[in-house]
């Protein structure tokens, strides 16, 4: 976790908000309460509750711009534990405490750096959905340097392997080859790569 976190007040106004961000080079810091976390402001916050929606910087301050409640764990949970909380809520940060204080904050980024992904596996068909999940695979092995096995799902056959005639079969053939060819082809979009199939 980074150490010592910064914090804020609910009074902070954005210029200082944005200027503590900046000189600490952080994404986002914590608003603080009798020495609890309550609350968060993240980078996010500011473009899409102060910029976009066109309302002075200066006459906006913490509490009209922070996510609320803030994800919280204790200082003495796992690193398995926090991605999993991460995940369930959809963030990627929390705060760190000990006994209810406020000792740290630990992203999603810190986490699988300490945990990274060894391997990943993806299964494909010929969905749209399973370029997506291609996509977001290899981005991720890419990122972590990970292990990618790719699992090409082949349709079930609709009628009983004995009933197959010489016709049949080949057609399956043909359908397999260019099945092969389009995760290949998906491949080779993202990285030059020279593929085996097996």
């Amino acid at each position: 976790m980074k150490v010592p976190p910064v914090e804020a007040s609910l009074t902070d106004a954005v210029p200082a908000i944005s200027e503590m961000m900046l000189s600490n080079n952080i994404g986002s810091f914590v608003v603080v309460v009798n020495d609890k976390p309550v609350e968060i402001i993240t980078e996010r916050d500011i473009i899409e509750k102060v910029v976009r929606a066109g309302r002075d910087p200066n006459e906006t301050t913490t509490k009209d711009i922070m996510t609320s409640p803030i994800a919280v764990i204790e200082y003495n949970k796992s690193v398995s534990e926090a991605l999993k909380l991460m995940c369930e809520k959809g963030i990627r940060r929390l705060a760190v405490t000990k006994n209810g204080k406020l000792v740290g904050i630990v992203t999603e980024r810190r986490l699988l750096s300490v945990a990274p992904v060894q391997k990943i596996l993806v299964s494909i068909d010929e969905s749209s959905a399973s370029e997506k999940a291609l996509d977001v695979a290899l981005n991720l092995a890419k990122q972590y340097s990970s292990e990618i096995c790719i699992l090409h799902v082949i349709p079930y056959p609709k009628i009983p392997v004995t009933m197959y005639t010489a016709r049949m079969h080949e057609e399956e053939r043909e359908a397999e080859e260019k099945r092969r060819n389009l995760w290949r082809k998906l491949l080779q979009k993202h990285w030059k790569l020279s593929l085996r199939c097996r």
